[in-house]
């Protein structure tokens, strides 16, 4: 090494206490940014401690105890960004959010419409308002607050999808079934849209759109368990009872646990002059909730099969043995 060439001195780190309150958030942010969540909280509390009234510490802190699953904190420190400044409409709307999740819904809504007070065109806040109003069963309120949301945003999918929620909710399925169809359009590639819309469909006795339906949500997601016990039950109550089987065994190939789809399983193979294997299938059910083997008792006794009405004695042994 040339030894006229002068090794560059390592510098010295600026000790933490002797930074600004705008410095440690912005080691703060550097932290956060690589994951380094703990030192990043260290250093946005550090900067509070310089300056209390400093209100992106508290906000930021507020994110990254969310993050943490620090909830009553993070609410702590949003709460006092607001109290420093009432106009941050990004700390009211995270607490309406921290509250919604809490089940505080009068303190959710009251934090949705501070943050709708500084931006009447807030299409989240109206969503987020209308889900609390759909928990508290205010289905009319719900209903305005989305209609909001999608006047601001005309593409708020999820919107239509809940406003349909609320319209199913309510017992006004034909309404429900508008808005599904535009969530479907939408987001085609969500499974659940096709569901509900499936049920709603079901409701107003358009059992083919309805199957069409389920069938569809599974075709986008075979792993929807809850879509093809719909579409089981749907075919069972039409008489179509070997396709109802099928998607019966599809729902306990996904859920092996699901005690129902092992009841009506044993129903439509009773129907269908299998007692053996609706006998098996009964057996799951009641092992898996015991609570169903009443409800069983009386199942049997009421379907023939084949040509010749059940030897109930036998039955029962076989669902006791």
């Amino acid at each position: 090494m040339n030894k006229n060439v002068k090794k560059e001195k390592a510098r010295k780190q600026k000790p933490s206490k002797f930074l600004t309150a705008n410095e440690q958030c912005i080691k703060a942010a550097k932290f956060a940014e690589i994951g380094r969540i703990e030192e990043a909280i260290k250093f946005f509390r550090e900067a509070i401690e310089t300056d209390p009234r400093f209100v992106d510490a508290y906000y930021n802190l507020g994110v990254l105890l969310v993050k943490q699953g620090n909830l009553d904190e993070a609410i702590e420190k949003f709460e006092k960004a607001v109290e420093i400044n009432p106009y941050f409409l990004d700390a009211y709307y995270n607490l309406g959010c921290l509250f919604k999740e809490s089940h505080r819904f009068e303190m959710a809504i009251l934090k949705y419409k501070e943050a709708l007070r500084i931006n009447p065109n807030f299409a989240e806040a109206y969503y987020n308002l209308g889900g609390v109003y759909k928990e508290l069963g205010s289905y009319n309120k719900a209903i305005t607050n989305y209609q909001r949301a999608i006047a601001i945003n005309p593409d708020f999918s999820e919107a239509y999808n809940n406003l349909g929620n609320v319209f199913y909710d309510a017992g006004r399925w034909e309404d429900a079934v508008k808005y599904y169809q535009r969530a479907v359009i939408l987001m085609p590639n969500f499974a659940g849209v096709h569901n509900n819309l499936g049920y709603s469909l079901k409701e107003l006795g358009q059992v083919d759109q309805a199957i069409s339906s389920f069938r569809k949500a599974i075709d986008v997601d075979p792993s929807f368990a809850e879509a093809e016990y719909s579409l089981g039950n749907t075919l069972r109550e039409t008489g179509l009872w070997e396709e109802a089987i099928v998607s019966y065994k599809k729902v306990l190939s996904i859920k092996p646990e699901h005690d129902k789809a092992y009841y009506y399983l044993g129903i439509s193979q009773q129907y269908t002059g299998r007692m053996a294997d609706a006998i098996n299938s009964y057996k799951e059910a009641i092992k898996i909730n015991p609570k169903a083997k009443e409800r069983i008792m009386k199942q049997i006794s009421l379907l023939p099969t084949g040509q010749m009405w059940l030897d109930l004695r036998e039955c029962r042994k076989a669902l006791t043995a």
